[in-house]
């Protein structure tokens, strides 16, 4: 009985680590960065930065509506960025990562962003409407980045 009692714990303790995955093992390659631009009354895009097969890939998936939700993708694409871009890329992330984590504005109906990165450490943070007072919050790199990769895919 007291085998059974430990087995039982011991898998339960396993399947438990086993099923929480980190944010980088969630998928079979690197995810360095997600921004997602959500737009109250609109489609929304998620861009993701992977490293796959040490390939820089740039990904764009397109939401109908402002929920992302499998069922609602209008389209997917992606492109190898290359050296060049992938270091302005991250130049722009860097900048991007300045803001005030203290902003407390909160506008009802506007766009969302929201950055996910594990850059330095593993940081998710959801912006309400950053094109309001931009300078004063510090968001005037996030828009810069989100410029950037909206423009990889014209």
């Amino acid at each position: 009985m007291n085998k059974l009692v430990v087995f039982i714990i011991f898998s339960v303790l396993s399947f438990s680590v086993a099923s929480s995955p980190s944010f980088e093992a969630r998928y079979e390659f690197g995810r360095e960065l997600e921004l997602t631009i959500s737009p109250s009354f609109a489609d929304s895009a998620v861009y993701t930065l992977v490293t796959y097969e040490g390939k820089k890939i740039l990904a764009k998936r397109v939401f109908e509506g402002s929920f992302q939700k499998w069922s609602n993708v209008k389209s997917e694409s992606h492109i190898e960025l290359t050296d060049d871009t992938y270091k302005k890329l991250l130049k722009l992330l860097d900048d991007a990562l300045t803001f005030s984590i203290k902003d407390d504005v909160r506008v009802e109906d506007g766009i969302t962003w929201e950055l996910e990165t594990s850059r330095y450490q593993w940081l998710k943070v959801r912006i309400s409407t950053p094109e309001y007072d931009t300078e004063s919050r510090g968001y005037s790199g996030l828009l810069e980045l989100g410029a950037f990769v909206q423009a990889q895919f014209p």
